[in-house]
Parts: C-alpha cells; sequence; structure tokens
C-alpha cells in the first residue's frame, strides 16, 4: 500500500522527541552546548528514580490518578529535581541575566497545566517509557508567556539518571505562522546533528522509507544518492550483524518487545561506523525507528577497557534486587572468563570461584553492606579453572535510596596478584637484610673477641718472659700458651681466608692419592689425645679395608673438613661419646661426625651453614664466628658432594657429607733420598730479601741453629745488588711487598743475570692461586707466613738437593 503523503510537522516532532536517545557528554559537548540555539538545560533525575522506586513498593495500580489525589507526594517529587547547568539559549528564551537569576526564579517560569505535564512525566518514567515530549507553558522571568515543547529521553540507568538533557522548545511561533514552524524544524535538526540521532519510518508492504537528514549523515550518503530501501541499508551493515536487524524486526511483527542493539556499517569511504537502535515501534505495517551513531562512545569505552587492562581494575554493578551483575571486559578478563563467549555469571556462579578460606571474609562484606550500607575495601583469592590462583583487591561502594535503603552496590575489582608477590619479595629480601646485618654485626664483635683474646695471650705471656728471675719451667709453660695462642689466632685467620676464598669461588682443588683409613687414624690419634681427662670418649669407625681405603681427593681439604666438625662436636659435647667415620654408598663415601652434645633447634638446622650463623647465642657464647660450618659445606660441594645434619636438642647432632669414590692404589714407585745435601750437612750461603726488620730476625732465628751464612737485603733493589755481587749465594728467601723495588720485579731482573739460582717467595698473602702465580710468574717455590722453621728448612732443603743432585752446588765448606 503506497503513499505519498509525508507526516505532519507535529507527528514528526512528537516522534523524534519521543524516541530521543541520551546525549552522550563528550569533550566538545560543553561547546556545542553552550552555543546551540535551542534550550537546553541539565537536570538530575536521581532522587527522582529513588522516590519513584519506592512507591513501586506500594502497589498503586494508577501512578497518574494516585499523584492526583496526593499533591504532597507529587510536590515532593517536583522538589526533587536538580538543574545540573543550562545553556545561554535557555537564558534568552527566559530572559535571564545569568543561570544563577534563573535557577532562583525557576518556579516563576510555570506557567498554567506545568503540573499535569510533569504528572505525565512520572507517568511515562513509571512505565519504563523510553522518551517523553509534551507542550507546556512557561513564562519569561519578564512575565511573558509562551508555549513550549518539553522533551526529555527518560534515562534507562543510574548512570544516565545523573545528567538527563532537557529540550525546551517554544513552539508560540510556530502557531502564528508557518515560517516559526520551519525555523523550529531546523532547530529539531540541529538537535539530532548535536547528538547523533537520526529518525527514520519504513513501510514493510511497499519497502518505502523516510529518512531524517541526520540519517543520511550517519550512513556516510548523499540524501539525492540514495534510496533508504531494505536492500539498500542491509548491504551497508556488516554482514555479521545483519541478523540483528531482521530478528528485530521480526520481533515487531510477532509483537514482542524489542531491546535496543547495536551493529556496524560500512560507509561508502570504507569507514566503519558503530550505531544503536535505541527504539522500534511498529504502526499499521510501518516500521518507526530511531538509530544513534554511537562510534565516537564506542570510542571512549574501549579506550576505558583498555586503560582498566593496562591497570588490571575492572569495574561492575551488582544489583540487589534481582542479583544482576553488569561486568565490564577486564573483570571478565579477571575472572577468567570471555568477555566475547560468555555472559556475565549470576552472584553464586562467581562466588564458587573465590577461594574456600576466604568466602567467609566476602560473605560477611557484603552482609554488613546489604544490611548496614557499609563500604568494604578487601582483599580475596580466587581459583581459575586452569588452577592459576590470582589476588584481588575488591572495593564496593553501596548504592542507597533517599530512605537509606541499599538496592545495589558499584564497585571495582584490581588484581594485585603481582604486587602481593613483590610485596611477598621484598618482605623476605628486608628480613633477610635484616638477618644478615644482625649476623654481621655479630660476627665483628665475635671476630673482635677471636682477635684480641689470643693477642692478649700472646702479649701478656711474652710481657711477663720479660721479668727476671723466672724459672725454666715457669719459661717453657709460658712459650706454651703463647704458640697456643698463636695458633688459635692463625686458625682463626685461615677460616676468613677460607670463607674468601670460597665465595669468591677461586679456591682450587689438589688432587692426589689420599688413603682414607690413613686420615682416619692420624684424626683419631690427635683428638684422642685433646680428649684425655675430658670426660668425652673418641670412637671410630671405617668402611673400607686399607687396600679399598685409596681415593684421589684432595687431602688436606679432606682433612680440613673432618677437622672442623670434629671440633664442632668437641666444643658442644661435655660428657659423652663421639663418633666418627665412614661408609661406602653407591659411588659415595659417606662420613659422619655424631656427639652425644646439645643439640640444635629445628628452626636454627636450616640456617645452620650460613655464614656468621651458630646455634642459640647462649649456647655459642665464646665457641667462634660461625664460618666454621659454612667452610665445610663450600669445600664439600667443591670436592662434589654434600653435606647435611640430623640433630635434636639436649641429644646430640649427627653432620653427614659424601665425597666421590673411586679406588686408586698408592704409587709406590717413589723413593725418598734421605742422604742427600742439605743445611744439616753443608753450609750455604742465603740471602733474605725483607723489609720488615722483626720478619727478617724470625728467619735469620729460625736458620741460626743450620750452617749457613746470612745475607739481607731490605727491598728488591739491594737483593738485585747483591746477587750480581756475591755468586756465593745459594738460595734466595724473597719478600714479595718490598719498597722501592718489589719482589716480582726483583726477580725479573735476577733471572738477567742467573737463571739457575734458587728464589723462594715468601709472603704474607693466602689467597687460592696465590702459589701458582708465583710459580708461573718464575719463582722456584712459595711460603706463605706466619712461616714454620720446619717449613722453611724443608722447602730451603729441597732446592739445595735439586741443586746438589744436578751438579749445580758451586762449593760445600
Amino acid at each position: 500500500m503506497e503513499s505519498n503523503e509525508k507526516p505532519t510537522y507535529k507527528e514528526l516532532e512528537n516522534r523524534i522527541n519521543e524516541l530521543q536517545s541520551e546525549i552522550k557528554i563528550k569533550q566538545d559537548y560543553k561547546r556545542l552546548f553552550e552555543n546551540a540555539s535551542i534550550s537546553i538545560w541539565n537536570e538530575d533525575l536521581t532522587l527522582v528514580f529513588e522516590q519513584i522506586e519506592e512507591l513501586r513498593r506500594l502497589d498503586i495500580p494508577n501512578i497518574k490518578i494516585y499523584l492526583i489525589e496526593n499533591p504532597k507526594v507529587l510536590l515532593s517529587l517536583i522538589k526533587k529535581l536538580r538543574i545540573n547547568s543550562v545553556n545561554k539559549a535557555t537564558l534568552r528564551l527566559f530572559k535571564a541575566e545569568s543561570n544563577q537569576e534563573f535557577l532562583n526564579n525557576l518556579q516563576s517560569t510555570f506557567g498554567g497545566g506545568a503540573n499535569k505535564v510533569f504528572i505525565d512525566l512520572l507517568e511515562s518514567i513509571w512505565n519504563n517509557e523510553k522518551s517523553f515530549t509534551a507542550e507546556v507553558n512557561y513564562k519569561t522571568l519578564k512575565g511573558d508567556e509562551f508555549a513550549a515543547l518539553f522533551s526529555i529521553p527518560i534515562p534507562q540507568t543510574k548512570l544516565e539518571q545523573q545528567s538527563v538533557p532537557v529540550t525546551i522548545q517554544s513552539i508560540q511561533p510556530l502557531k502564528e505562522a508557518e515560517r516559526a514552524k520551519e525555523d523550529s524544524l531546523m532547530k529539531l535538526q540541529e538537535a539530532q546533528k548535536i547528538s547523533h540521532v537520526g529518525n527514520w519510518e519504513w513501510e514493510w508492504e511497499t519497502d518505502h522509507a523516510l529518512w531524517s537528514d541526520e540519517m543520511y549523515r550517519i550512513y556516510g550518503v548523499e540524501k539525492e544518492g540514495f534510496v533508504p530501501t531494505s536492500e539498500n541499508v542491509s548491504k551497508a551493515i556488516i554482514v555479521e550483524d545483519r541478523h540483528k536487524m531482521e530478528h528485530a524486526i521480526s520481533q515487531l511483527f510477532k509483537g514482542e518487545v524489542t531491546e535496543s542493539f547495536e551493529f556496524k556499517i560500512v560507509r561508502p569511504n570504507n569507514e566503519i561506523r558503530d550505531l544503536s537502535i535505541l527504539a522500534l515501534q511498529i504502526n499499521e505495517g510501518t516500521v518507526f525507528g530511531v538509530t544513534q551513531d554511537i562510534t565516537d562512545r564506542k570510542k571512549i569505552e574501549n579506550e576505558l577497557n583498555e586503560a582498566q587492562k593496562l591497570a588490571k581494575v575492572g569495574s561492575w554493578l551488582f544489583n540487589l534486587s534481582n542479583r544482576k551483575i553488569e561486568w565490564s571486559d577486564e573483570t571478565f578478563h579477571m575472572w577468567g572468563f570471555d568477555s566475547k563467549k560468555d555472559t556475565t555469571p549470576d552472584f553464586d556462579t562467581m562466588v564458587q570461584r573465590i577461594h574456600k578460606d576466604d568466602q567467609q571474609l566476602f560473605n560477611r562484606s557484603i552482609e554488613k553492606a546489604t544490611h548496614h550500607g557499609i563500604a568494604y575495601d578487601i582483599e580475596i583469592r580466587i581459583c581459575l579453572p586452569n588452577d592459576q590462583q590470582k589476588t584481588l583487591r575488591i572495593i564496593c561502594q553501596p548504592i542507597k535510596k533517599v530512605s537509606g535503603e541499599v538496592i545495589g552496590f558499584a564497585g571495582t575489582n584490581q588484581d594485585i596478584t603481582e604486587q602481593k608477590l613483590l610485596a611477598m619479595e621484598l618482605t623476605k629480601a628486608k628480613e633477610k637484610a635484616e638477618e644478615s646485618d644482625r649476623l654481621k654485626s655479630a660476627f665483628l664483635a665475635n671476630m673482635s673477641h677471636e682477635l684480641r683474646t689470643p693477642m692478649n695471650g700472646i702479649l701478656g705471656f711474652s710481657e711477663l718472659l720479660k721479668r727476671k728471675n723466672i724459672s725454666n719451667k715457669t719459661k717453657d709453660t709460658y712459650l706454651g700458651y703463647i704458640e697456643k695462642e698463636g695458633n688459635r689466632l692463625l686458625s682463626f685467620i685461615s677460616n676468613i681466608v677460607d670463607i674468601s676464598k670460597i665465595e669468591s669461588n677461586i679456591i682450587t682443588i689438589e688432587k692426589s692419592f689420599c688413603n682414607i683409613n690413613g686420615v682416619i687414624d692420624d684424626l683419631y690419634s690427635k683428638y684422642s689425645f685433646q680428649l684425655e681427662n675430658t670426660g668425652v670418649k673418641l670412637k671410630f669407625k671405617k668402611g673400607l679395608n686399607d687396600q679399598h681405603s685409596g681415593v684421589e681427593t684432595d687431602t688436606n681439604k679432606l682433612i680440613q673438613v673432618l677437622s672442623n666438625l670434629l671440633e664442632n662436636a668437641i666444643k658442644f659435647t661435655k660428657k659423652g661419646v663421639i663418633e666418627f667415620g665412614y661408609s661406602l654408598f653407591e659411588s659415595k663415601l659417606e662420613f659422619y661426625i655424631k656427639d652425644s652434645g646439645i643439640g640444635i633447634e629445628m628452626e636454627e638446622q636450616k640456617n645452620i651453614f650460613n655464614r656468621f650463623t651458630q646455634g642459640r647465642l647462649e649456647q655459642t657464647h665464646n665457641h667462634g664466628v660461625g664460618l666454621g660450618l659454612s667452610i665445610v659445606k663450600g669445600i664439600v660441594t667443591i670436592l662434589g658432594g654434600e653435606v647435611w645434619l640430623d640433630s635434636q636438642a639436649g641429644v646430640g647432632s649427627t653432620f653427614y657429607f659424601t665425597i666421590p669414590y673411586e679406588n686408586v692404589m698408592a704409587d709406590t714407585n717413589i723413593v725418598l733420598d734421605t742422604s742427600s745435601t742439605t743445611l744439616d750437612n753443608s753450609h750455604f750461603t742465603v740471602l733474605i730479601a725483607e723489609d720488615d726488620r722483626f720478619s727478617f730476625l724470625y728467619l735469620k732465628a729460625c736458620l741460626s741453629d743450620v750452617n749457613c751464612s746470612i745475607l739481607h737485603a731490605v727491598n728488591g733493589k739491594e737483593a738485585v745488588k747483591l746477587v750480581h755481587q756475591n755468586s756465593s749465594i745459594d738460595v734466595v728467601l724473597m719478600d714479595i711487598n718490598m719498597p722501592e723495588m718489589n719482589g716480582d720485579k726483583a726477580l725479573e731482573e735476577i733471572r738477567k743475570i742467573n737463571t739457575e739460582i734458587p728464589v723462594i717467595a715468601q709472603t704474607g698473602l693466602a689467597m687460592a692461586g696465590d702459589k701458582e702465580k708465583m710459580l708461573k710468574a718464575g719463582f722456584n717455590d712459595y711460603i706463605s707466613k706466619p712461616i714454620s722453621p720446619r717449613v722453611l728448612i724443608k722447602t730451603i732443603n729441597k732446592h739445595l738437593k735439586r741443586l746438589a743432585d744436578s751438579g749445580m752446588v758451586k762449593k760445600i765448606l
């Protein structure tokens, strides 16, 4: 059924305003709002909607009659209207000088029938209509009355209730002249342009459509070149969204209520736009619709989603009456759902993903928010289907009616899993740093004690030796004390050096044949003598016979580990038994040192092998600086084994460690010749290059009982000169650190004139690799300070023997 009859202005005007969409407030909205040619103001209807929600509980059969019969309720609703702002056109229309003047005199602008219009508006809101339009009589502040078209989109969400655009269009000129009607129509079109809203009509039988000018702008086509048939419109809609329009039209013809929906179109210039059908109605085969271009709004929403994604923050709304939840995309992702595929889960499904230990906290917070309106800020854990666990911070603000009744919640979720992990790591690092600081402080205190105590004995008994009339027996006793304290001091310094080597990863392994049973025998002989008359008995156990107890390892370091553990057991065992030994386990030798001492508390066992760590302070006072077991662990690891313990406080401790086992046989082809030429049976000349006077005097004293002449050089340059001038020098003891010319440089100069003379480095350096560096530099041997007289003479004799064997000894006096 065709009809060329166009709708009247009144019909078009009413239809447009009836279905007008909310105007999206954007960055440029203020400029458009202020400069619009029609009167527009923004109203806050939040309180009105809240009171209407309260009225719904009264089961009112007819809201319009109810408001007429209850003028106080109507007045209460009118007073809840709040105008946020008005534009310049409003001030001009009502002849107001300022916003404040207009707002202060708002009640005086109402003409006759204003209450009736307001009742009609409330009825539309009550019936959940999309928009409302009515003619209203207004007055200017000068008293001039005029007729106007009052148009308002009825908000559908709580957010929209806060800022509702109201247009007041004077229609007084339209009633007086056609020109005024045309002007008014232009202004309505501008309003559509501002809000990007277009209206249209489509006759199903004839496929004939009428579009407003804004519809052509929305679709990006010229009015003269585009015919809005169903086929042409369908082509503009992207293929994936065409079914939405078809489904909505089908619902209309079935008499079903259609919801607003969104779809995408492609303009002729290939630009993709997001559109929304705000309303659809059908009347006698003609479909009436309102379409809005929401591209800019979608862009803002997408940017918000991206911002939420970056910040790992999601927003949500919860309607308490129907328990319906609205989630942002990031909230979907956070809870392990797909916003593109999944619908928003119901409340119970959501709660099931909360960690069972946190559900009580969550439920209690919800209960307080529901019954008492208390906002909450809590942290909970959620468990996702892929076994992933997250920690969320949930902030909730209850939404209340004017009466204070809670009707819903709004809030945010934030994924703070990484922050929590980082906080835990920072806390552990802080605790570790504090513990390290505490241990270092204790270490420094103990180190001071370990240095001063033996030095007190050494210096004290040295002072006592100066006394006159002291007996030889007392002198020998004092000298024994001095030697004991000196060895104690040397042991402490050696521990410091060893831990430095281990920490710097520069410790070296010198493997050779080692008879494990021989090591056990030697250690037993040494420590059983030490434990005589102490109340502690020493036992040992060998796991192999002598034939199979030979292995290739670093014997000195193995002895050091066993000695450290035995001395540790002796420190903390006042009576009972100490047993040590080994057994073969698979391809490893497993050593043990078991004592019946004080034992170690369980919480201390996990740190007992750390640097500066000891047992309880009251148990370990005056027992070292806490480096022994750390050295043990470091050496055992380098030897290719592992160390552990089994201990019980008050019962005792057993320390275990392993080393690789591969049986080797001793080399029996080496025969030592003890009849060689040495300092004991021949006369030699020794040059001592030493800048420290006391060190020189000590070396001279060490050689006082042998047949040799001693020359002294106080620096490297003098040593080179003496070697050049004295061909009688048989061996050189060269200090490394000397003024004018150090030992390395002096050796280099000596080798230019004499390549055969033995030059032995003697130095305070004791780090791993020092000996290798000395030998590589050209020294024949290396002795570290403090120098033992026995080691000194043995080392010199070794090189004198080589000279004698090679026929290079120049003379024997």
